[in-house]
């Protein structure tokens, strides 16, 4: 019932277009004629090679192959442009039906249906309904090919009439059985893709509107997860202590760094920044060169959630960092604050 009213859609977005309508499926339907008289074409092209008639054995062996070329190549662009030109008429009527229908709805409708799934909507709908069509007109010609081969069967043999009978009847049971099951997941996955392309539609559009009334740089975005990295010092007025937090889009948050607190002291005041970013954390960078593998079990101590990761550096691997860092600043992947400091600690790298 429900392929009908679809046919019946398409029979109303079309009847000014009858006479292509009806080429199109008269050309689909002669696709299945070679199937039918090759075989006849081929085995009269054997009968005449054993009997040595090289001229008959030509003259079928071409009429064989011609149909192929004929039905399945010079037909199949008149074909395909009939189905491109149907399908682009029948998605713009649908296109202006709809939208003439979109403009008298209540505002409550796109509350319940958002514009994303009314998009999508209008251009899988169209296609589906043509691709009925297509099924349509290969499942008559499809059973017309069958009933033909069976009656040719039972004219040769009984027996082999019954036989392909009998197959084409578990065949269709098999068919009456799992095909309903495939058809349903199949539209759970529409659906499902109707929800998607619906969610990306909407929030394609609202960061739109945001970076067309210019408030992109005034949103504060609380859920994206953040890194920490930290270098420790010897906490003697001569090396700094430095932690720095960024988040994942490489936009650095915080930045602190100390050379006069005592160890403990230290190992406090940087538990205290990262509690700030519990939850968010997504993992801590520690390095562990000579004093820092007793601190890192302190900072674990302070802060058990954390995920600390330790770090051996040296010389040619710090050569190494210093370069990806001139990289990732030069292509703006990291963003820094503008903290004097920092900036003065970075030229004389």
């Amino acid at each position: 019932m429900k392929k009908t009213k679809n046919f019946k859609i398409l029979w109303h977005y079309l009847k000014d277009e009858k006479l292509k309508l009806f080429l199109y499926v008269l050309l689909v339907m002669l696709t299945y004629l070679p199937s039918l008289v090759a075989a006849i074409f081929w085995g009269k092209a054997l009968e005449y090679l054993l009997l040595k008639d090289l001229h008959n054995f030509i003259l079928f062996l071409g009429l064989w192959e011609g149909l192929y070329i004929v039905f399945y190549a010079i037909l199949q662009i008149p074909r395909d442009y009939l189905y491109n030109y149907l399908e682009l008429k029948f998605m713009k009527n649908v296109s202006l039906d709809l939208y003439t229908k979109l403009v008298d709805l209540p505002s409550v409708a796109f509350e319940e249906i958002g514009s994303g799934e009314f998009i999508n909507r209008l251009y899988t709908d169209p296609d589906r309904v043509m691709e009925l069509l297509a099924k349509l007109i290969k499942v008559i010609c499809k059973f017309i090919v069958v009933f033909i081969v069976i009656f040719i069967c039972f004219k040769i043999s009984i027996i082999l009439g019954i036989e392909i009978l009998v197959f084409a009847i578990c065949m269709g049971l098999i068919s009456y059985v799992f095909f309903p099951k495939i058809k349903k997941m199949q539209e759970n996955i529409k659906k499902q893709s109707d929800e998607y392309v619906k969610i990306a539609t909407e929030d394609i559009a609202g960061i739109r509107e945001i970076k067309s009334l210019g408030i992109k740089e005034n949103i504060k975005d609380e859920n994206l997860r953040v890194y920490g990295g930290i270098d420790w010092g010897n906490n003697d007025g001569g090396d700094d202590t430095v932690i720095t937090i960024i988040d994942e889009n490489g936009k650095e948050l915080e930045q602190a760094a100390w050379n006069d607190l005592t160890l403990t002291a230290s190992i406090t005041r940087m538990a205290n920044i990262l509690k700030r970013y519990e939850g968010r954390i997504n993992v801590i960078y520690a390095e562990s060169n000579s004093i820092g593998r007793p601190q890192i079990e302190l900072l674990k101590n302070a802060i058990p959630w954390a995920n600390i990761q330790e770090k051996n550096t040296s010389n040619s691997s710090k050569a190494e960092l210093i370069m990806k860092l001139q990289d990732s600043l030069g292509s703006q992947k990291l963003i820094l604050k503008n903290d004097p400091q920092q900036l003065n600690q970075l030229t004389v790298y």
